[in-house]
C-alpha cells in the first residue's frame, strides 16, 4: 500500500504488542475483542479503537508530523471502560520516541495533543477521541 497505511498498520500492531487490542486487516472481530480498525467506527464490535490520519505539517527538510485521531468505544452505559481504554493508549504512546514500527516506519516521537468526549452512540456506547502527533522522517523524491 502506501506510507500512511504502513504507519497506521504499524501503530495498530504496536497496540496489539501491548495487549490493548486486536488487529485484523479484514476488520472482522469477535464480540469479546477490542478490535482495531483504520478509519471510522463500524457498528460492531462494540469495543473498538479507530485510527484515522490527518495532516499536520510537512517539512521541506526534516521530519513530517502526521496527526492520528484515536477514537475508542466501549459497550455499556458506564463511561469508565472507554476512559480506561483511552488511558492505556495514552500511556503506550505519549512521549514514545525512536521506535521502528512493524512494517518498517521509523517514528521519531509520538505526542498526545488533545482529547474530547465522543459522547454516546444510538446504542448507548461511550466513546472518547484523542489526537496524537506522530513525528517521522519520510523520504520523498523532491525533498532535498
Amino acid at each position: 500500500m502506501g506510507f500512511t497505511d504502513d504507519l497506521l498498520t504499524g501503530l495498530a500492531q504496536d497496540l496489539v504488542a501491548d495487549g490493548i487490542g486486536t488487529w485484523r486487516s479484514n476488520g472482522k472481530y469477535q464480540a469479546a475483542e477490542v478490535g482495531i480498525v483504520l478509519g471510522f467506527f463500524p457498528d460492531q464490535p462494540s469495543d473498538i479503537i479507530a485510527l484515522t490520519p490527518y495532516g499536520v505539517t510537512a517539512s521541506a527538510v526534516g521530519d513530517d508530523i502526521q496527526g492520528v485521531q484515536v477514537r475508542t468505544r466501549r459497550d455499556g452505559q458506564d463511561p469508565r471502560p472507554a476512559m480506561a481504554l483511552a488511558d492505556a493508549i495514552y500511556e503506550r504512546w505519549h512521549m514514545r520516541h525512536n521506535v521502528t514500527l512493524t512494517g518498517g516506519v521509523y517514528v521519531t516521537q509520538i505526542t498526545w495533543q488533545s482529547s474530547v468526549s465522543g459522547g454516546r452512540d444510538a446504542n448507548g456506547r461511550n466513546s472518547l477521541i484523542q489526537n496524537f502527533y506522530v513525528q517521522h522522517p519520510r523520504i520523498l523524491p523532491h525533498r532535498p
